[in-house]
């Protein structure tokens, strides 16, 4: 992805700056902001919203930056278009974008009509950013959590030593060890600080359990580190205050470092990350303002000679402690083993903290009181102790909250019923098994063709010329259509002929000669075919007379007769082609009703359409390969609530419904079976209706045998549940194994029945 001259654009004069976007992508969310470059400074104008997104979806994405940018352009009134992204470590190689996530990058830019103008990697972007606002180069380690994985990034003095992604387990502190413990080159050198930022986790509850892992023993830390959680919106700020000012830098563009004002990247916390508290390992808690996040007034000059003595001996006790603090480890590391060596770190921890804090009292000169011959910080580390293990079962008992999801799988009740739709009613009748409904009248149209199956012989009858002859004493005179006939073929005359008498002569020896008459007439075979095509000289009976009375013959040859048989319409072809419409527009108007009604109501179609106009192309007989139907109609539908059904069934088929299950009302199923409307629009029905019924259980008895236990003493209980399938328990707070039973307190205990996913 290449930068474009976008700084060739900024107007340095003094007109309005241009506006930019940056648009920062994780694993599993999306941040936008609006920035721009005014006085050679960057700023950001207004950030957008947090959108999650799932890694493998390009379509997500550009829904979830959609939505981002929406609100971060809320009350913008030229909407920009160039865009800066900020990238994940794994999006980005050697050779710059990966070649699997460019599609991502070019699909948003299409979609959304950006301009890119360029991009930067999100952990780099925020180094750079903590160096801005903390003053000077950090070191600390980057933690980007996320639901399924850690990235583990390593900061020392500014410069990235690398990142190591790790897959997430159910233990975090064993997944940051992970990651850390693949930098082999870190020797005892671990900066002793992690920030926790982006993802959809749940950062303060993750900073807890970070914060009750035993780094020291497990790490080379020189310390235990200090640990905070940053706000949600950092990455997006760094991208686009950092990001943003190197492109521009990238691009010849004059840019100042950023005036950031001093105010905290640290998400919210309670106050138990008050100055001066002792956290779990017995080392003071730092506070953010320790690090440059918060903002604190900075005085050049002390207000009054007090003041200035006053920190002159807050810094030299700090110096006295922390070296006392390091001469007690070097003496327990020479003399003692590991065992006697971490009970001595933590009961120095317990004397140095409260006595860090006494003296500060005196230089405010507050008087602590003794205990009897115990010096005064003995009391108040007696107090401490007190009140730490008071406030831990006070919060063992208040703080922990867990939501039950138990999944039961739901049984099936499958009846034939019978009842009836009344549009006129607006209530169940579930003792008469009536429910109201509307009607509702269809009107839908279409077409049809099918192959025709029917037969047709065509063809043509022969024709020809014959000479008859008349052996008689007597004319004849024969009519149009007179038969001639050769044997099962016949022909018939085409015209009316006369035929002369014979002619008689007595031959020399006293014998008779007759010579028949003869006249020539066409003919005209009877019916189609080749079989008559008579040849020349084939000789026909003319009508019923005998062959000594009147014979035909053929004078020349008969032509052009011929048959074929081919397809036509047949009447069961029209019924079939009628038939199969019909039942694809019952289907529109079940699609058409569908679109029109919610997937809470049923529909009843009853048999009795109304044809409006019906059409074939072609009639019973003709000669036609294939058979097409125009056909428009209006069908009457009714209409009805699911629920107003089961209410029904319910009252109808109470005694088959089982003791301590109740009907899914959301989850009926009907199948019509028969429909009729009677005289008064009433709509008999009978119906195979399917109920999903799920078991009861009671809230309020769950928790009563669950809380305070084990979850490994209660999978019993569970299993005894009707129909159960499996259970899953979320804690709102992290708790040691030999601590971590169900919540105590029945308000502390939410139960949720759900059917499963098969069930749905």
């Amino acid at each position: 992805m290449e930068f474009k001259n976008l700084l060739g654009k900024l107007n340095q004069g003094g007109e309005a700056a241009k506006q930019f976007l940056a648009l920062e992508i994780s694993a599993e969310t999306v941040k936008t902001a609006v920035w721009q470059v005014v006085d050679e400074k960057t700023s950001i104008v207004r950030t957008g919203s947090i959108e999650e997104w799932q890694d493998d979806s390009a379509e997500e994405l550009v829904t979830a930056a959609d939505a981002s940018l929406t609100k971060a352009l809320e009350g913008i009134p030229k909407e920009p278009e160039e865009v800066i992204f900020g990238l994940p470590e794994s999006w980005v190689g050697k050779e710059g974008i990966a070649e699997g996530r460019k599609s991502y990058l070019q699909t948003i830019v299409k979609k959304l009509g950006l301009k890119p103008v360029g991009f930067v990697v999100t952990t780099e972007a925020l180094a750079h950013y903590l160096r801005t606002i903390e003053g000077g180069p950090p070191s600390a380690i980057l933690l980007a959590l996320s639901e399924t994985e850690v990235a583990v990034t390593v900061v020392r003095l500014g410069t990235i030593v690398g990142t190591q992604t790790v897959g997430r387990s159910e233990d975090l502190s064993k997944d940051v060890e992970e990651g850390l413990s693949r930098f082999g080159s870190l020797d005892n050198n671990l900066p002793s600080r992690m920030l926790l930022y982006d993802g959809t986790v749940d950062l303060e509850a993750a900073k807890q359990v970070l914060l009750s892992y035993d780094w020291q023993e497990r790490l080379p830390f020189l310390h235990f580190p200090k640990i905070d959680a940053l706000e949600r919106e950092v990455t997006i700020r760094a991208v686009a205050i950092a990001g943003g000012t190197e492109v521009a830098r990238a691009l010849g563009f004059s840019v100042q470092a950023p005036e950031i004002e001093k105010e905290s990247v640290v998400s919210p916390v309670g106050a138990e990350e008050e100055e001066g508290v002792v956290t779990s390992e017995g080392e003071v808690e730092e506070t953010a303002a320790d690090f440059g996040f918060e903002e604190v007034p900075v005085r050049t000059v002390a207000e009054s000679k007090e003041d200035k003595e006053a920190l002159s001996v807050m810094k030299e006790e700090e110096e006295e402690i922390i070296e006392e603090s390091e001469e007690g480890e070097a003496v327990a590391e020479e003399v003692t083993p590991k065992s006697k060596k971490e009970w001595l770190g933590k009961i120095k921890y317990l004397w140095v903290v409260p006595g860090r804090f006494i003296r500060r009292l005196k230089v405010l000169r507050l008087k602590i009181p003794r205990v009897g011959r115990f010096p005064p910080v003995f009391g108040f580390g007696l107090g401490l102790l007190v009140l730490l293990v008071v406030g831990t079962g006070v919060a063992y008992w208040y703080v922990p909250k867990a939501t039950v999801t138990i999944y039961v799988s739901a049984r099936t009740l499958e009846k034939e019923v019978s009842f009836m739709i009344d549009p006129a009613v607006s209530v169940v009748d579930a003792e008469q098994g009536i429910i109201p409904g509307e009607a509702v009248a269809v009107e839908v149209a279409g077409d049809k063709e099918i192959e025709t199956t029917g037969k047709k012989v065509i063809g043509e009858r022969s024709k020809g010329t014959v000479t008859i002859f008349n052996r008689t004493q007597s004319s004849k005179t024969f009519s149009k259509g007179t038969a001639l006939v050769k044997d099962s073929l016949r022909f018939s005359l085409d015209s009316e002929v006369t035929v002369a008498s014979a002619s008689t002569q007595e031959n020399s020896d006293l014998s008779t000669t007759i010579t028949p008459a003869t006249v020539e007439a066409a003919v005209t075979a009877a019916d189609i075919g080749e079989e008559a095509n008579l040849s020349e000289g084939t000789q026909l009976t003319v009508a019923s007379f005998a062959s000594s009375s009147f014979v035909a013959r053929v004078k020349t040859a008969f032509s052009g007769g011929y048959a074929e048989t081919v397809r036509a319409v047949a009447k069961e072809d029209r019924q079939e082609v009628y038939a199969a419409l019909i039942e694809e527009l019952k289907l529109q108007v079940a699609d058409k009703v569908g679109t029109e009604t919610s997937n809470q109501e049923g529909v009843v179609e009853v048999a009795n359409e109304e044809v409006k106009e019906e059409e074939y192309s072609a009639e019973v007989g003709e000669e036609a390969e294939r058979l097409k139907l125009q056909l428009s109609l209006e069908l009457p539908v009714y209409t009805y609530r699911f629920s107003d059904l089961t209410l029904a069934v319910e009252r109808l088929e109470g005694e088959a419904i089982p003791e301590n299950y109740r009907v899914e009302r959301d989850e009926l199923t009907a199948d019509v079976l028969e429909a009729r409307v009677g005289e008064d629009k009433k709509v008999e029905v009978r119906a195979k209706v399917v109920l999903k019924l799920v078991p009861e259980i009671s809230q309020t008895e769950v928790v009563e045998a669950i809380r305070g236990k084990y979850s490994t003493l209660t999978e019993e209980y569970f299993k005894s549940l009707p129909n159960f399938s499996r259970q899953e328990t979320k804690f709102n707070v992290y708790l040691p194994s030999r601590l971590k039973t169900f919540p105590r307190r029945r308000e502390n205990i939410s139960v949720e029945v759900r059917l499963t996913e098969t069930d749905n």
